[in-house]
């Protein structure tokens, strides 16, 4: 097996021969091009169609972190149609490239639209923690791309509120708390003085129908004003449009 280090190696060698994130979902470019980024791309069958796609969250992230977000939104409308994995990938890219200048949403129950505001997107160890946590208000986007539980965690220090974002583009999804549970631990995050919110974070159109899953790890936020078998009840659900 090939160590991770040198897989990364290998593939931020080929992101800098990318020209962007457009061209490797359409499939176009291979060893027989100019560029040979082949191996960022990868292709899959899908209800009998090709698919493309990049090879990971990682490659995708890095080509996301340089394309506008009229990008995104055209590479969603044009290929998230195909598949709910890449739908689901192109979603997650386009909220983190969406929280850094601030983004418009509308949590289910209201109809006013709600402004969170834009900050700056550092990447988590959640096995690490961080020495100290951030000043200001700021996006902790996991560096494992399978982390469990929750996409990103909002820390604001100066109001002492953590919110875990789950984005989704799934009808219906897990809520697993124990990952919350070993985040704020991680953190240093105390119980006491402290707030503590969980946004499942879905397309607009998807707001009324989304419902949570299976629920495990109940009781595991208790210490934090959660009570053990009323979390459904206590996490929020918000719609963002892709736009």
């Amino acid at each position: 097996e090939t160590p991770a280090s040198l897989v990364k190696l290998s593939l931020d060698a080929a992101l800098k021969c990318c020209p962007n994130l457009e061209i490797v979902f359409s499939g176009n470019i291979g060893e027989s091009s100019p560029q040979a980024v082949n191996r960022l791309i990868a292709c899959f069958e899908y209800n009998g169609e090709s698919n493309w796609m990049p090879v990971s969250k990682y490659v995708a992230t890095k080509l996301a972190e340089a394309v506008e977000l009229d990008t995104l939104t055209r590479l969603f409308s044009k290929y998230g149609v195909r598949n709910p994995t890449t739908r689901g990938l192109l979603f997650e890219l386009f909220f983190f490239k969406k929280i850094k200048c601030g983004l418009s949403l509308r949590y289910r129950g209201s109809q006013e639209l709600t402004q969170w505001e834009g900050c700056p997107v550092i990447t988590f160890d959640a096995k690490g923690g961080m020495q100290t946590l951030p000043a200001e208000r700021t996006c902790l986007k996991p560096v494992n791309p399978f982390q469990g539980g929750y996409d990103a965690i909002i820390v604001e220090p100066r109001g002492k509120l953590v919110e875990f974002v789950q984005v989704t583009e799934a009808n219906v999804h897990a809520f697993k708390l124990a990952f919350f549970a070993e985040a704020l631990t991680v953190l240093g995050i105390p119980a006491a003085g402290w707030k503590v919110k969980v946004v499942f974070m879905v397309p607009r159109d998807r707001l009324e129908n989304f419902r949570i899953g299976k629920i495990t790890g109940c009781g595991a936020l208790e210490e934090y004003g959660w009570k053990r078998g009323q979390e459904e009840r206590q996490a929020e659900v918000a719609g963002m449009d892709i736009a």
